[in-house]
């Protein structure tokens, strides 16, 4: 299974640019089993350093996005950040007690 195949309909528009990211070293394409991907960023905030997982698909998702809690924890992290505009990973992340911090809203002018 080919990490892009499976993640490119999540990243709608974004997606030369987050491949570019991936590329140039901003983020990380990750490989969960060879069933689940996602693409990473580490970012400074006043609570530590917190991965932000940029986009992700494919199978079996709460068990990966469970290892991906325990490997960021590991790793030093100090938070886990999501952002999504699809439903089922919103319906996912309050299963596994994520808190909903912000609404983001755009208008193409």
């Amino acid at each position: 299974m080919n990490a892009w195949d499976v993640l490119t309909p999540a990243l709608r528009g974004d997606a030369q640019s987050i491949k570019s990211d991936v590329d140039s070293g901003r983020a990380e394409l990750m490989n969960w089993g060879g069933e689940f991907f996602t693409v990473t960023r580490s970012e400074e905030t006043s609570r530590g350093t917190e991965m932000v997982l940029i986009a992700a698909a494919g199978k079996n998702a709460v068990k990966w996005c469970t290892e991906i809690e325990q490997v960021a924890k590991r790793a030093g992290y100090s938070s886990i950040r999501y952002h999504t505009q699809h439903a089922g990973l919103n319906r996912l992340v309050k299963s596994l007690n994520f808190q909903l911090l912000e609404r983001v809203y755009q208008k193409d002018i």
